[in-house]
């Protein structure tokens, strides 16, 4: 259905939606679940930004901060968007790192948060420069935080083992890994 989905012209319309009612937050969570289903279909990851989806999906996040439903949905669409190399580079240029940071710092005692903002921040800092701009937004701490938080949790072990594994690529964020 991603495939079929994306060729009847549906990214764009999601997106449009997304843009549109940025202030609902249930508009915001079902586009931001729309864009993260379509988007584990690699070429649909390109389509979505080439239709502006990734901005609204960091606003979406910046917005409803404080609702969990939509920080899930939103990192976990970003999470899969930065799977794609170009990506990665336009969440952070859209700002998109430290919603990020914040909404796994904000819903610790959430696993699916938790698992879903390590997933994106993990992906996220497979670019090198990310590496540093995570450390700098904070992002170390809470993947930490959120492995010991959720560790009878596998999934949140992965994804926060993943980030911290490809953060720890960099000397500076080894430091603070240990500490």
């Amino acid at each position: 259905n991603q495939v079929s989905i994306a060729e009847a012209g549906g990214i764009t319309p999601v997106v449009v939606a997304l843009t549109r009612h940025c202030d609902n937050s249930s508009v915001c969570e079902a586009a931001c679940v729309a864009l993260w289903n379509l988007a584990v279909h690699d070429p649909n990851q390109v389509s979505i930004a080439a239709a502006g989806g990734i901005e609204p999906v960091v606003a979406a996040l910046a917005r409803h901060g404080d609702d969990s439903s939509v920080c899930e949905a939103a990192c976990g669409a970003l999470g899969i968007l930065g799977g794609h190399a170009a990506n990665q580079v336009s969440i952070a240029e859209a700002g998109g790192i430290t919603p990020v940071v914040v909404a796994l710092t904000r819903h610790c005692d959430n696993s699916s948060v938790c698992e879903a903002a390590c997933v994106a921040l993990w992906n996220l800092a497979v670019h090198d420069p990310n590496q540093v701009s995570i450390a700098a937004a904070g992002g170390i701490e809470p993947v930490v935080a959120a492995l010991a938080r959720h560790g009878d949790d596998s999934s949140v072990c992965e994804a926060a083992c993943g980030a911290l594994g490809i953060l720890g690529g960099h000397a500076a964020n080894q430091v603070s890994i240990a500490e």
